[in-house]
């Protein structure tokens, strides 16, 4: 009896004890939940919050000024017809060549003419010959112009060609014109879509010698964009780091956070001493309080002093993947010129060959460049099979302006080879004294001239050597410079406001040229925009390329920040700036709107004024998803 109530008393105390022991886990695991969650408490809100990207407010420059490219524009022109009918023998100008009253314009074929007229033609034409390939070697850093001489001068040739190796009697098969009038209508498409940059549009036989240059030139931007993206990514990484270490205080270096800790555990130590050393519950009670608040201040410190620690570290990383991707930035740039030098040699070559087809199906030339044919005023697709001579005026007219054009380029190029220079204008000397010999002989053989009536600048030649016209044709027209020259421009808002009528603009590479604004109107189109009249003056030709800079120069401003941190809605232009805010868990980063004024802007950046206070330094960029004014946000790690 005795042993059984033993038994019932012992298993009786197991399973109190066993309770008790499940009782204890419990507790402690529920201990263990609320120590992690109370540790890393910061860290699990923070992935709930915004993350930004933000910029320091900064003092910096900046510029209204903005450039326009102006096409020059004479004021008035003047038209030079025939008063009988002839036959042009050689012509003596050529586009863009400036001209004197009574200057010869045209020499006309005369019956009987010396052989010595002949020869002193064939020795200009060979100096003019010698004259491109002079000009060409000199301009080595021009190379699309040059070679646009090149291909006028093969254009012309083949045109020449064409007409003396030309049959006598053109194909009656109708089969055989209808097909030479569709390939030319193709051809004729695939020059137009080339001159618009629309290269998509180009039929499959164009398109294919085209398509290995074209590819070049695609993947050279693609992978210059994704450089720009790479750089753009580690520019926001610097910012990110810097970022916290600013936040911090330490861009000199953690020397002060480290000896704030020190301090905090010396704090921590006496306390501990007075604890010991205290009597009463109450004074325990309250010390042990003090005790567990500076530990946890000590905690979130060296929280603080590792997240520092770490940023220094990653930023010199950072700056290091930042300069790498500078360098294949500008890399990815110079591949880009490049594939657009070998895609412009690669058009010019296909604009010969097509050129060269529709001359040889008998429709007239045009100019992958220039475009004659809007001034010869003929379709290839109208044209007789035989007209040749409008081939050969078109041919003539391209080589005349691929040949100004680069006489221009190198006239306005800041530095020239000098010695190269002195030989081209002996050699233009050169021709000039054997066309004055050629029209003092052929003054003595009789007046077979044209001369201008006026002083200008040749626009455009209608006709070429061996060309007959009727009475009343138009054979030249003139840009009446003593009229003056104008320019014009479509520009914004902002842009018109920085200018007034009588503002005179920078003149890039050219101190030679005035321009200067006539007149502000406001665009017919758009409502938004304002077209800007200049009066040109000083050194200029028609159809001359000018860039003028306008607009205000970069000035000093206290409160400067990135463009794309300007927010604007129905209340005015505003920025979200950051306020650190320092609690027992650590420092807090909230975003503040702060209404803003633009004082000025450019592409880039914005200088504005608002009440910043003292802390708002630094302003918002960019947010991973939205936020309100006031909302707890956190800073960019990357």
């Amino acid at each position: 009896m005795d042993s059984k109530e033993i038994n019932i008393n012992s298993e009786g105390t197991e399973k109190h004890r066993n309770r008790r022991e499940w009782v204890k886990n419990i507790i402690i695991v529920f201990l263990l939940i609320m120590l992690v969650l109370t540790f890393f408490s910061n860290t699990i809100m923070n992935y709930s919050l915004p993350e930004v990207s933000v910029s320091r407010i900064s003092r910096n420059k900046v510029s209204k000024a903005y450039t326009l490219d102006l096409t020059v524009e004479a004021n008035k022109k003047y038209t030079v017809t025939a008063d009988e009918n002839g036959e042009i023998k050689r012509v003596a100008v050529r586009r863009g060549q400036e001209i004197k009253e009574g200057q010869a314009l045209f020499y006309l074929e005369a019956p009987g003419e010396s052989t010595e007229a002949k020869t002193l033609q064939d020795n200009i034409d060979l100096e003019k010959a010698a004259y491109e390939k002079s000009l060409i070697t000199a301009s080595p850093d021009n190379f699309a112009l040059a070679q646009a001489v090149e291909v006028a001068r093969d254009k012309l040739n083949q045109a020449i060609d064409a007409k003396n190796n030309a049959p006598s009697e053109p194909s009656e098969d109708p089969e055989q014109k209808k097909n030479d009038l569709a390939e030319k209508a193709v051809l004729q498409s695939d020059l137009n879509n080339i001159t618009e940059q629309k290269y998509e549009l180009l039929s499959n036989g164009t398109a294919s010698k085209l398509s290995n240059e074209l590819g070049a030139h695609e993947k050279a931007n693609s992978e210059l964009e994704t450089a720009k993206k790479e750089l753009k990514d580690a520019e926001d990484k610097c910012a990110g780091y810097n970022a916290v270490i600013q936040a911090a205080g330490a861009e000199n270096g953690t020397k002060t956070m480290e000896r704030s800790i020190e301090t905090q555990k010396l704090q921590i130590a006496q306390k501990k001493a007075d604890l010991a050393a205290a009597a009463e519950e109450t004074v325990k009670n309250e010390i042990a309080k003090e005790i567990a608040t500076l530990e946890l201040n000590l905690k979130y410190a060296e929280e603080d002093l590792k997240a520092v620690t770490e940023a220094v570290a990653s930023l010199e990383k950072a700056k290091t993947l930042k300069a790498e991707k500078e360098t294949a930035v500008t890399q990815k740039e110079n591949a880009v010129k490049d594939s657009e030098k070998a895609l412009e040699k690669k058009v010019a070559e296909v604009s010969a060959e097509i050129n060269a087809r529709i001359a040889s199906l008998g429709g007239g030339v045009s100019s992958y460049d220039e475009g004659p044919s809007s001034y010869i005023g003929s379709d290839p697709l109208m044209s007789s099979s035989t007209d040749y001579d409008a081939n050969i005026r078109a041919a003539q007219y391209e080589l005349d302006a691929a040949i100004n054009a680069l006489e221009q380029k190198r006239k306005t190029d800041s530095v020239t080879d000098a010695q190269a220079q002195v030989d081209l204008d002996a050699q233009k000397k050169k021709i000039e004294k054997l066309e004055e010999q050629l029209a003092k002989l052929l003054e003595k053989q009789g007046k077979n001239e044209i001369t201008s009536p006026v002083d200008g600048v040749v626009e455009m030649i209608s006709f070429t050597s061996g060309q007959s016209f009727a009475a009343g044709e138009e054979l030249l027209v003139l840009n009446l410079s003593a009229d003056g020259f104008t320019a014009s421009a479509t520009v914004t808002s902002e842009q018109a406001k920085a200018v007034k009528k009588g503002t005179e603009a920078k003149v890039s590479g050219n101190d030679d040229v005035k321009v200067t604004v006539k007149n502000i109107t406001k665009n017919k189109n758009d409502s938004s925009k304002f077209d800007l009249t200049f009066t040109v003056e000083g050194d200029v030709i028609a159809d001359q390329q000018v860039k003028a800079e306008l607009g205000e120069k970069a000035s000093q401003y206290d409160k400067v920040v990135p463009k794309n941190a300007v927010k604007q809605d129905s209340t005015g232009k505003y920025v979200y700036a950051v306020r650190s805010k320092s609690t027992p868990l650590g420092n807090r980063y909230l975003a503040e709107k702060i209404p803003v004024t633009v004082i000025a802007e450019d592409d880039t950046q914005c200088a504005v004024s608002g009440d910043f206070g003292d802390s708002a330094d630094y302003i918002i960029t960019a947010s991973s998803k939205p936020f309100s004014p006031g909302d707890q946000v956190r800073l960019s790690q990357e």
